[in-house]
């Protein structure tokens, strides 16, 4: 019996010395970090559920349309707005509709909703596309137009010049303006200078201030002028001619011509 008491009392003895050891190891560095990870719960829940919908609440802003707006003004509207306003130079759009440096495309879209500090990133004009000015130099006035237009570009201006040789060939262009490479818009107007060597044409018995500018038009130098009586003209009619009407005629060239007193 007194054995039995013995063990007992040993196993009892036991049994404490691990509900003690048991209690310790909560009471250590575990039990801290419990209580540190349903500490972070806590706080978590309450700020995704509690405290952030009190933080945002009201900041939800209208994305305002800056289409068609120039840059500046746009920047404004969308800055007014609590929201970044991003351009960025590489993103742009070739729109004939809408000038240079206006927006073309924006996102977010307008009227969305959006919260305050989203940014609003917008595609810029360049305005219309352009096309390379042709050369056309050296072909007749018709060859000229059609390539032009076929380039999408108009003929502007038409001045004439005589030619300084004896070149008997139909009318050329020999200049123009723009130079060939040049870039500008469609429908832009090329000038164009065209050679030529024109006839002389009749001018005896027309009155003088209408010879003069028949000349002019044709690119002709009038020499020497000089008159003489005739009771069968007019007085201002011219008499004579020093080149005969249907000549070529070319820059060194001048027609002298006798008036009617």
């Amino acid at each position: 019996m007194i054995r039995d008491d013995r063990s007992n009392v040993t196993e009892s003895a036991e049994a404490d010395t691990k509900v003690k050891g048991i209690q310790r190891f909560l009471t250590l560095p575990t039990a801290a970090a419990t209580g540190a990870f349903l500490a972070f719960v806590l706080i978590f829940v309450l700020g995704n559920w509690v405290i952030m919908p009190l933080i945002t609440r009201g900041t939800d802003v209208v994305v305002p349309d800056v289409r068609g707006m120039d840059v500046a003004g746009a920047k404004r509207l969308v800055e007014e707005q609590g929201l970044v306003f991003v351009n960025d130079s590489s993103d742009y759009a070739t729109d004939e509709s809408i000038p240079v440096d206006h927006v073309v495309m924006q996102s977010p879209a307008p009227e969305v909703s959006v919260k305050r500090g989203r940014s609003v990133r917008v595609t810029v004009s360049r305005g219309a596309p352009k096309y390379v000015v042709p050369n056309v130099r050296g072909i007749s006035l018709n060859d000229a137009r059609v390539r032009l237009e076929q380039a999408r570009f108009r003929v502007g201006n038409v001045s004439y010049v005589l030619r300084t040789n004896e070149d008997l060939s139909e009318p050329y262009v020999q200049d123009q303006f723009p130079d060939a490479g040049t870039s500008l818009q469609k429908d832009a107007q090329v000038t164009l200078v065209v050679s030529i060597a024109p006839e002389m044409p009749a001018l005896v018995g027309r009155d003088f201030g209408e010879a003069g500018r028949t000349l002019a038009a044709m690119g002709i130098q009038v020499g020497e002028t000089t008159s003489e009586p005739d009771e069968n003209a007019a007085p201002g009619t011219v008499l004579k001619q020093s080149i005969a009407p249907g000549t070529r005629v070319f820059a060194s060239d001048r027609v002298d011509l006798v008036i009617a007193e």
